[in-house]
């Protein structure tokens, strides 16, 4: 069985968007899926787009582990991304079952009210707690799973705590890497894979890719001044586009 024939807008606008969202994850260590899933959510179904996030994130998981492996924040990492493994089909399922207009306007809704909170008061989250942590991750791991957006609660937590964007930056990326890795094993056991999947990743993946490097080239340009403002910045947009488009 042959790939299927897919159109050109449809290929130009699956890379465009795979490029920004490469740009993102480069840049801030995440972001590419909650850059990817509302475009992609207007060329296609939302159980495709998790697919082509999950895909990507699986193919490109390496890109950058090997340094943020050792600056990353193990304390906050493990707890959230234990949490939210089993929560990732759980999620998946919810797709058909919960009304998605409802689900986007309330996670945007809290997304703009946290992120608000942060930037006003950088210490609201006040201090780490183990069950704390646990909820994060699960709110994580369903999101991941029901539209690839599974950023938001682990990136607000993140932020509230690491404030050193390297280390911010480096536990962003090493957790949302095997996030997605497992979502992709996941999607793929469910019999969500298929070859216009398969298709899409592929032309995604070159895009997503070169725009990681560029975001990586960018990085030191704000860390040191402008991170948090980025980082909130992106996620406030995301909720105002989610809540109210």
């Amino acid at each position: 069985m042959s790939f299927p024939s897919l159109a050109w807008p449809l290929v130009l606008g699956v890379a465009g968007t795979a490029f920004v969202g490469g740009v993102s994850r480069g840049l801030t260590g995440f972001g590419n899926a909650l850059v990817m899933a509302p475009v992609l959510m207007l060329m296609m179904p939302a159980e495709q787009a998790v697919v082509i996030i999950s895909l990507n994130n699986l193919a490109t998981s390496g890109q950058f582990m090997r340094r943020s492996w050792a600056l990353a924040d193990r304390s906050l990492l493990w707890p959230m991304l234990l949490a939210a493994l089993p929560a990732i089909p759980v999620g998946v399922g919810l797709i058909g079952w919960v009304a998605p207009e409802l689900a986007r306007r309330a996670t945007g809704a809290a997304v703009m009210v946290l992120c608000l909170l942060l930037l006003f008061r950088p210490h609201a989250f006040g201090a780490p707690r183990p069950l704390k942590t646990v909820l994060v991750g699960i709110a994580s791991g369903l999101l991941t799973g029901f539209g690839g957006i599974g950023g938001p609660p682990s990136v607000l937590y993140v932020m509230g705590h690491a404030p050193d964007p390297d280390r911010a930056r480096a536990t962003f990326i090493v957790y949302f890497s095997a996030l997605y890795v497992a979502a992709a094993i996941i999607v793929g056991a469910m019999g969500l894979v298929g070859f216009t999947e398969l298709a899409l990743a592929l032309v995604a993946l070159p895009a997503f890719l070169a725009g990681g490097a560029a975001g990586a080239r960018l990085f030191p340009l704000v860390a040191s001044t402008r991170y948090r403002e980025i980082v909130l910045a992106m996620l406030l947009l995301t909720g105002a586009l989610a809540a109210f488009r």
